[in-house]
């Protein structure tokens, strides 16, 4: 196996992040860069909190903007240095989210692991199921495990990889969720758009099936790369 790239793309709740674990549970080569548990950890971390340039980032995160791509870039390239330098593929499940972040990340990541090591998966799905799993999930508040809500999971108190206590965080309200779904739409077909013409793979994915479903098909496509 070899090293490569893979991007998810997605509006929130399409289970970017469970398919991105699911992929490293399958290749052990991969590593999964959680944007959004990397921003949360950073933002919430005793450490910063007397910094302007993290207050400012907080407020942009609990009122659903999108953090600034100044930011989310430095935090990119730190992670994907560090994963490339112990051999390892990366996964990302958050970024980039906007044009300007691709116009940075993939020059780098074509440099790191090499032309051809990217694939591109676009995971689609409706507003009404966005809000639905946005509004149901919980988020584990010490390793960033997201639990998707189903009749089996509704009483979980505890994060069923560490034990850590689940939480609902504060941008998964109704409010929240559709001003970032105005958010991805407005910015996505512009990544797309792209992506296409750097002649990246995209696949499309169904994400309205079930997790096992839709982890089955991304796995065959990404062992005709790797």
């Amino acid at each position: 196996m070899r090293p490569i790239a893979i991007i998810f793309i997605g509006p929130p709740g399409s289970g970017k992040s469970t398919q991105a674990g699911e992929l490293v549970k399958r290749f052990g080569i991969l590593e999964h860069f959680d944007l959004g548990h990397v921003i949360e950890k950073t933002l919430y971390d005793p450490q910063n909190q007397d910094s302007p340039k993290i207050q400012e980032e907080k407020h942009r995160f609990e009122t659903g903007e999108l953090v600034s791509s100044e930011w989310v870039v430095s935090l990119e390239k730190e992670h994907i240095t560090r994963v490339a330098a112990a051999g390892k593929g990366v996964i990302f499940s958050g970024s980039p989210r906007e044009r300007e972040e691709a116009e940075f990340l993939i020059p780098f990541l074509e440099e790191t692991y090499g032309g051809g090591s990217i694939l591109v998966f676009h995971i689609a799905v409706g507003e009404a199921v966005s809000l639905f799993r946005n509004t149901r999930r919980r988020v584990c508040e010490d390793c960033g495990t997201v639990v998707i809500w189903s009749k089996d999971t509704e009483d979980d108190a505890f994060c069923p990889a560490c034990g850590g206590k689940l939480v609902r965080r504060s941008l998964d309200t109704v409010e929240a969720t559709q001003r970032r779904l105005r958010e991805y739409e407005h910015k996505a077909e512009a990544i797309l758009a792209f992506f296409v013409a750097v002649g990246l793979p995209i696949f499309q994915i169904n994400g309205e099936r079930t997790p096992e479903e839709i982890a089955g098909e991304i796995a065959s496509i990404v062992k005709q790369h790797i």
